[in-house]
């Protein structure tokens, strides 16, 4: 488990956030996060009258967002 946690992390997927609990049996364990800083995922909205983009990183938080609105109301769509 330690091996794949760790290429997890130095590919940027995971975090170390800092020893657990101490006090407890064994091999001290790590608490682990997602990642903020790693990939981000991208969506997109085309609407009648607007096309909005977004990239959000692997906890949700929105990184960048950008709405243009376009006059297609009205157009005929080309072939």
């Amino acid at each position: 488990m330690s091996t794949l946690v760790d290429e997890l992390i130095r590919s940027g997927l995971l975090e170390e956030l800092g020893p657990e609990r101490p006090g407890r049996v064994g091999r001290p364990g790590f608490a682990l996060a997602v990642s903020g800083q790693g990939p981000a995922g991208i969506g997109a909205e085309v609407g009648v009258d607007h096309l909005a983009v977004c990239a959000v990183d692997l906890r949700g938080r929105v990184r960048s967002r950008a709405v243009r609105h376009v006059p297609n109301r009205g157009r005929s769509p080309s072939r």
